[in-house]
């Protein structure tokens, strides 16, 4: 416990909390208090400082590795820094969501609902899909400009959903030696719905390939995991009660 408390302590004194300018709100971001998408010099010193100093208490302590009992259920995924974070605070396309698995339904322009995103890992986790190295990001959005038309179920009129929720599935695995977990992306699950709550599930879709990814474990703890993707994102899981 003292470890714990003392690891809470620096991350803490380095700024890593949720009212610090390096993790937003969903609230900060539409009042335009987003940091700019090209990164500052200083704020990759900081970053780069604390990547090491979150490297160097995991090594430390024999804590930057897999610990199953950590690394199953529900987590809010927090990114701090890179490319990850950039992609995060941007509209986007279900293209871009489901690596191009929806070409058949032109939403246009999509807004994340973040705040509302989360991650499924293991077996614990409560998702239809859980499996001992389950992965999977859930994440809401609502529809810029609502606009395309969908037939009832009934087959008389149509509706045109405003939001809905894309899921990315696929599986983990622990390295020999537990530091590192490579991600496979596998299918795109995508329910929309308008705001009658009228909804329409799509069937899962399977991707051409695997879409392969790595997280650099840097500190798991039962408070929080600070991880490092192949892409240079750093970022935080917090685990959750859902």
């Amino acid at each position: 416990m003292s470890k714990i408390l003392l690891l809470q302590a620096v991350v803490a004194f380095s700024g890593v909390i949720v009212s610090n300018c390096f993790i937003w709100s969903s609230s900060k971001r539409s009042s335009g208090l987003l940091m700019s998408a090209g990164q500052s010099e200083s704020e990759q010193m900081f970053f780069t400082s604390l990547e090491e100093s979150l490297r160097s208490l995991g090594s430390t302590h024999k804590m930057n590795r897999v610990v199953n009992d950590f690394n199953e259920g529900t987590f809010k995924a927090v990114p701090l820094f890179g490319r990850l974070r950039d992609v995060t605070t941007q509209p986007t396309t279900i293209d871009a969501m489901t690596f191009n698995s929806f070409p058949d339904l032109p939403l246009g322009p999509l807004l994340l609902l973040n705040g509302e995103d989360f991650v499924y890992k293991g077996q614990s986790a409560p998702h239809a899909a859980a499996s001992p190295n389950l992965y999977a990001v859930e994440t809401p959005f609502r529809i810029s400009k609502p606009e395309l038309k969908l037939a009832q179920k009934s087959g008389d009129g149509s509706w045109i959903p405003t939001s809905g929720v894309c899921t990315v599935i696929g599986t983990f695995e622990p390295s020999e030696d537990g530091k590192q977990l490579t991600i496979s992306l596998e299918r795109a699950e995508l329910t929309l719905r308008d705001d009658s709550n009228t909804a329409h599930k799509f069937d899962p879709r399977q991707f051409i390939a695997p879409f392969i990814g790595s997280h650099e474990v840097l500190l798991m703890t039962p408070e929080f995991t600070a991880v490092k993707g192949n892409f240079g994102s750093i970022f935080l899981f917090f685990p959750v009660n859902k």
